[in-house]
């Protein structure tokens, strides 16, 4: 029998939707993020500490300019890697090997992240010492993992 005569028609395949990369004002945006946490990471030693921090916890004085900048430096952290990991992974849908565009865009996420990287060691051994050590470790050991599964990834070709 044909398909055509058959009481109910075989459902008709949908294409698959083709993923854009992230546009490439977010990839620049990576390494600059990452720029303004290394700077932001500096500056926390320069300005002003806690004279009182109990007081500063409970409210009863206003918080430092330190404890302002570290704050601000750790969310801009989160948003330079979120970046970059964004721009990273949205590029594994494209074909193998990236145009020149691609390429360029997939380096300064990498860049955003390494100098984002960068900038939380030095807040964290900064403020913590050695107490910073195993959370820095278990960090840029999953940076290297995430790093490697992607490449890993795009030289398989898969999407």
């Amino acid at each position: 029998m044909s398909p055509d005569k058959l009481p109910l028609k075989p459902v008709a395949d949908k294409p698959k939707k083709e993923r854009n990369p992230a546009p490439a004002w977010v990839a620049l945006a990576s390494p600059w993020l990452g720029l303004l946490t290394l700077i932001l990471s500096i500056v926390i030693f320069i300005v002003p500490g806690s004279r009182d921090p109990r007081a500063e916890l409970t409210h009863q004085r206003p918080w430092s300019a330190a404890d302002i900048v570290v704050t601000i430096a750790e969310y801009m952290t989160v948003l330079a890697v979120f970046v970059g990991l964004v721009v990273i992974l949205q590029m594994r849908t494209q074909p193998r090997p990236l145009s020149a565009p691609l390429a360029a865009q997939r380096l300064q996420a990498i860049v955003g992240l390494g100098l984002s990287f960068i900038g939380v060691a030095i807040i964290y051994v900064g403020l913590l010492r050695s107490r910073a050590i195993p959370a820095l470790t278990f960090a840029l050991a999953s940076i290297a993992v995430i790093f490697i599964v992607v490449a890993w990834r795009g030289s398989r070709g898969h999407s």
